[in-house]
């Protein structure tokens, strides 16, 4: 009963997902123009031509190019894939088909390409049935199994596992694998708390003084390199998504009794949309997108302003409202 009830709410949020997505895409399609009064024909013809385009991108065994001179499996293949899925592309389409018979069972051993082929199976699977619906199943459950042993002893995640044991991490790859875990928990997997206890207290450790944080790749950055927006977002969110998860319906993560939220200065303005430091030494952020809504039907959504902006479009100096949280996040 518990999983059917987390599936519908997944459903609900890849909706909600689906539609604020390509919103935040339709000012580089059409132009800031044009978009300010987009149409529901012109998101329909938005995903339509990006789901065309990505179609057409297929190679013949199923797969999507690596490109940029990889070698190996870095999750191209699976972003394909989840973006497919996440569209509403059936998984018995022929692209879909060829698509799961390539990277189902292929081995990967970088965090990105796991997390991604994991929320992919964790959408396909809810429209599967009988002994395909297992194998996916099985698949995704073997994906949660390697994200929750690549977890450092620290809470964060590298490209590669970690095993348990100590080592570098960055906050890019944690957020992704914390992204993957929770649209696994939403398929009905279980996740041990201990995972979500450790990743939570890794963020806590790693914010910073202006409550934001940065690319934290192993701790070294922490007060050499300023807060930025995107990383910021995706340390809102993963506070959210890991309070979600240990006390569901709780509402605002807080910390000694005051919000870890509204310590967020990039909701006054403070925190620029990319790193604007002028050290070279500063991982410069990702910009993207991404909505989370957690199990007692609260979200917080948004997309990264334009280069120069001083603050997302909508956003006040005060903290939001406690259940409904909204900003900017990786995606």
């Amino acid at each position: 009963m518990r999983a059917m009830t987390l599936s519908r709410k997944g459903q609900r949020m890849h909706r909600h997902v689906l539609f604020v997505l390509t919103v935040g895409l339709l000012p580089a399609i059409f132009g800031p123009a044009t978009a300010k009064a987009v149409t529901d024909e012109d998101v329909v013809k938005a995903l339509d031509k990006a789901q065309a385009y990505l179609i057409g991108l297929q190679q013949p065994d199923g797969a999507w190019p690596e490109g940029g001179g990889l070698s190996g499996s870095y999750g191209q293949s699976e972003m394909a894939l989840f973006t497919l899925a996440y569209i509403g592309v059936h998984p018995n389409r022929d692209v879909m088909t060829k698509a799961l018979d390539t990277v189902l069972f292929r081995p990967l051993q970088h965090t990105y390409a796991v997390s991604m082929r994991a929320m992919a199976l964790a959408i396909l699977q809810k429209k599967l049935a009988g002994d395909k619906r297992d194998t996916v199943r099985q698949a995704m459950n073997a994906d949660a199994v390697w994200l929750e042993t690549a977890q450092g002893s620290h809470g964060g995640w590298d490209y590669g596992s970690l095993s348990g044991g100590g080592g570098r991490f960055d906050l890019s790859n944690t957020q992704m694998a914390i992204l993957a875990l929770r649209e696994l928990a939403l398929a009905g997997h279980e996740t041990p708390t201990l995972i979500w206890q450790r990743a939570q207290a890794l963020y806590f450790k790693l914010q910073q003084q202006d409550g934001g944080w940065n690319y934290g790749a192993g701790g070294i950055n922490i007060g050499e390199c300023p807060s930025y927006g995107s990383m910021t977002a995706a340390g809102l969110a993963s506070i959210f998504i890991t309070s979600d998860n240990l006390e569901p319906g709780r509402g605002c993560p807080c910390r000694g009794g005051k919000s870890t939220l509204a310590g967020a200065t990039w909701t006054g303005g403070s925190i620029p949309p990319s790193d604007g430091s002028k050290k070279t030494s500063c991982p410069m952020p990702t910009r993207g997108f991404r909505t989370t809504r957690g199990r007692n039907g609260s979200d917080f959504t948004g997309s990264m302003p334009s280069s120069g902006s001083a603050s997302p479009p909508g956003t006040s100096t005060s903290a939001p409202a406690t259940g409904t949280r909204r900003g900017p996040s990786i995606f």
